[in-house]
């Protein structure tokens, strides 16, 4: 995080290595962990209902979900994560073109 240069070691695109690139991948790692903990049912419900809404607030009022597409980096993630992100996160965010809604 403190190099963000670094970042082409494992993906070498010019332009890639800003603070925000790296940053990106970084929330998007920590998704994909927290979605697989509740997967394994290691959260409970009440962390999950926490961690989703967080998830879907920083989709929503971020510019996260603009890496997730223009930067392709689902490629990097297991289909169920992609799935998840696609289908329950990125339905309702900006950067997907949705309106802002309440949940």
């Amino acid at each position: 995080m403190d190099t963000p240069r670094l970042i082409k070691m494992i993906y070498d695109l010019p332009g890639k290595d800003t603070p925000e690139h790296a940053f990106a991948y970084y929330v998007n790692f920590l998704c994909s962990h927290i979605y697989h903990m509740r997967q394994r049912e290691v959260l409970s419900d009440n962390e999950w209902e926490g961690w989703l809404q967080w998830m879907k607030n920083a989709y929503r009022y971020g510019t996260i979900g603009k890496y997730w597409k223009e930067n392709e980096m689902e490629s990097w993630f297991d289909p169920s994560f992609r799935n998840f992100m696609n289908n329950e996160i990125l339905v309702h965010s900006k950067d997907n073109g949705s309106t802002r809604t309440k949940n």
